[in-house]
């Protein structure tokens, strides 16, 4: 169970149903998930063994969905035990990611399927290379990434699951509260699955597959941890690497300064 929900106390509705996920939109208006185990961790989420039913079959949206001393009861009658749940937190890397692993993340990230959907829809053009981010002044970080609020398909659009990746890095980086004060308000511009997603990445709370590659970077990276993200949704999981990618190059410009020889190779 990830962080940011009591895990034994919360009062909501069904917001939307997936094939292997459901959001509850809480009184708080906090979004919580529940999702199949096979799905990752992540803030406010919370993975649960449903046997052989599909989350369509759990519930439907408008539903009450109530936990009380960890039983989670839907207005459909469906209950699940919540008590077993093992708590998950997002780590976050130690030290300095490597330049050799931003470079190699680049490598992977720009021979994805996906990469050219992200020049599809216009606007989007800016994330295909964290190359522009190095050295950026602050406001024209900020004027670079207003217009990509909302923008691209899915309930997190390609464009937010950018800014969430750069947010987190800035996070990383020790300059979190850099975007603090324009988050808040790009967040009510966007879907209520997106909006979580931007003001979590403040502070440094993103899926478990980013914090893991994020401490790949930080060390020996390892392809493994870049394909778990890179694999995520459709655009997302690209989205988000390039954005991580984003981040660090704005924090440390060394990181994606590239020789002539890195260029030609």
């Amino acid at each position: 169970m990830g962080s940011g929900i009591d895990p034994l106390h919360f009062h909501g509705t069904v917001h939307s149903v997936f094939e292997r996920a459901l959001n509850i939109e809480l009184d708080s208006g906090r979004l919580a998930a529940l999702v199949a185990p096979g799905l990752p961790n992540a803030p406010a989420t919370i993975r649960a063994d449903v046997g052989e039913m599909a989350f369509m079959e759990l519930a439907m949206p408008g539903e009450i969905a109530a936990c009380r001393a960890g039983i989670l009861r839907f207005g459909g009658g469906l209950v699940i035990d919540l008590r077993g749940a093992k708590s998950w937190r997002p780590a976050a890397p130690v030290g300095h990611p490597k330049k050799e692993a931003w470079q190699s993340l680049y490598k992977l990230a720009i021979a994805a399927p996906e990469y050219g959907a992200l020049g599809d829809w216009s606007g989007l053009e800016i994330c295909r290379d964290p190359h522009r981010f190095n050295r950026m002044p602050a406001d024209e970080l900020v004027a670079a990434l207003a217009p990509l609020i909302g923008l691209g398909p899915g309930l997190t659009p390609a464009g937010d699951d950018f800014v969430a990746g750069l947010a987190a890095a800035l996070y990383w980086s020790g300059n979190g509260s850099m975007l603090a004060p324009h988050m808040l308000r790009w967040a009510t511009r966007t879907t209520l699955v997106s909006r979580w997603l931007l003001l979590d990445s403040l502070g440094g709370q993103i899926n478990a597959p980013v914090c893991e590659l994020a401490q790949a970077m930080h060390g020996n990276m390892a392809v493994p941890a870049a394909q778990a993200v890179l694999k995520l949704g459709h655009t997302s999981g690209l989205a988000l690497a390039l954005g991580l990618l984003a981040g660090y190059g704005f924090a440390w410009p060394g990181l994606a300064k590239q020789t002539e020889t890195e260029l030609a190779a």
